[in-house]
């Protein structure tokens, strides 16, 4: 390649992928762009298991393929310093060593980000290899998004295209060595100094691939909870310095305390602390004492605010308690057919949370208001009004996705979401009901449903929780959830016609 410019350079740090990094190689040989339109910069990081010289054996036939070779830093953050200092691109693509790019994904985003004048294009993410959703995120395309008015912090990922002279003109680089939450610090600087983001939502980008089945990635190593709080404060650090005292900056704040704090304290609370909750606990006190002051509480779920509560009085055993009380939380569900307004085929799909023993998740009424009713005593530290769910009922979200038996695509299917109706004049279910239309030819995205079968799967959010009829992995407490291939089944025809096969459980 030249040494002039070009539109875009894709900056990959290396350590260790072996034949992980395949599909990536693959991936960029498949690029809609023309090999002088790109170029990929592998920057090893002192890699043991000969991938540099075989990229470099790949380099000397692929005049777009360059190779760095630097001392082993112990993170991604210096490879992809080092990668943007030697990138020629307009623009610059970070991809981690195991994931892959869509085959028309870089000459996509350097359109949109053209047209656009984007310093920042966020890409669809896939994540073939988890069910974690991907949310509202990429619901659309933003020609134009902002912190303000659009979930950008639901994705911290670094797999995003920047403007190159955008990124070296603000200085923003990534933090170095073996820290944690370094692309949070890096993105959410970026989010602040940008004039224009934007999120491509029309194509798969990126194929996130992580974990990967034998867990050898490398971010994965084991968490000592002080330093990985510790390293949290990197991130705070950028929001308290763009931000100023009140309502927004609690907003920003609560995305980390909930994601990555009260969230884990919850059903999962010995396995999301690797096993050491005590030592979870009080380093995440710690930090909620000295970061996050108690009006972010007001921009948390109902569930979490109660977790809060809890934490901040340091009532470790009560927290342990309720966790082990919602081990085994699950989604009791009903299917049936049904024509919707428009007399198309339709599934209404009900969906509430259920204890392991089968009991429902309720809410008691108190006046004219819906509060919960905890699985076990709360001590006093958790005020009467934190039990107040009534707001968060109508927010319920039943999501469901129809996932492709043989290559695990997933399409999720509208439908519009409503609250349920109470059981009597004074108890309520926590859950959802939806009709999903399943005639094919009108179903917004069905187009891009390919023939075949089809399982629907459900997710239902509500109060802070969220419980889905799938999981990654078994759990030796969720026997009770039922798998979800006796959920619906559906079959797409080459015209793209939806007919319903089989209902039952």
């Amino acid at each position: 390649m030249a040494t002039g410019t070009c539109k875009v350079s894709v900056v990959v740090p290396v350590f260790n992928p072996g034949r992980y990094i395949d599909e990536l190689l693959a991936s960029l040989a498949r690029q809609s762009l023309s090999a002088d339109e790109f170029e990929a910069i592998f920057v090893d990081d002192g890699s043991t298991d000969g991938t540099p010289d075989r990229l470099e054996s790949l380099a000397a036939e692929t005049p777009n393929l360059r190779v760095i070779r630097i001392p082993a830093s112990g993170g991604p953050g210096r490879p992809r310093n080092v990668g943007v200092d030697a990138a020629r691109g307009e623009y610059v693509q970070f991809v981690d060593n195991d994931d892959y790019l869509g085959d028309e994904a870089l000459e996509r985003l350097w359109t949109f980000a053209r047209a656009n004048g984007s310093d920042v294009v966020i890409g669809k993410e896939t994540r073939p290899a988890t069910s974690h959703p991907m949310g509202w995120l990429f619901r659309t395309n933003r020609p134009v998004a902002t912190l303000g008015n659009d979930p950008l912090l639901q994705l911290l990922t670094p797999h995003k295209l920047f403007r190159r002279d955008f990124l070296r003109e603000s200085g923003i680089r990534f933090i170095e060595g073996p820290r944690r939450l370094i692309d949070h610090a890096f993105v959410v600087e970026a989010y602040f100094r940008a004039r224009v983001i934007s999120v491509l939502s029309d194509y798969a980008c990126y194929y996130w691939m992580s974990p990967r089945p034998d867990r050898s990635n490398a971010a994965q190593r084991p968490h000592v909870w002080s330093e990985w709080f510790g390293d949290m404060r990197a991130v705070l650090n950028v929001v308290e310095k763009h931000t100023e005292p009140g309502p927004f900056r609690d907003a920003l704040l609560a995305r980390w305390y909930a994601a990555k704090g009260l969230k884990r304290i919850g059903d999962r609370l010995s396995s999301a602390s690797e096993g050491r909750p005590l030592e979870f606990l009080t380093a995440l006190r710690d930090l909620a004492l000295e970061r996050f002051p108690a009006s972010v509480d007001e921009h948390v779920a109902p569930v979490l605010r109660i977790r809060s509560a809890l934490l901040r009085a340091g009532e470790f055993d009560t927290i342990q308690a309720l966790a082990a009380a919602e081990r085994g939380l699950h989604l009791d569900y009903d299917l049936a057919p049904e024509a919707d307004s428009d007399g198309r085929k339709a599934l209404r799909v009900t969906a509430s949370l259920a204890y392991r023993d089968g009991s429902p998740v309720r809410v008691e009424r108190a006046g004219d208001r819906w509060r919960w009713k905890p699985p076990v005593p709360l001590c006093g530290a958790v005020p009467a009004e934190a039990l107040d769910f009534t707001d968060e009922l109508a927010r319920a979200r039943l999501e469901v996705v129809a996932r492709h038996e043989g290559t695990g695509e997933r399409v999720p299917l509208p439908g519009k979401t409503r609250p349920l109706r109470p059981e009597s004049d004074d108890t309520l279910k926590i859950g959802a009901s939806a009709v999903v239309p399943l005639l094919g030819t009108t179903m917004r995205g069905a187009r891009s449903m390919r023939p075949g079968a089809w399982t629907l799967r459900l997710q239902l959010r509500a109060c802070g929780w969220t419980v889905k009829t799938w999981r990654d992995a078994p759990r030796a407490h969720s026997a009770s959830a039922r798998p979800p291939e006796q959920l619906l089944r559906l079959e797409v025809d080459p015209a793209g016609d939806i007919a319903l096969r089989s209902l039952g459980r």
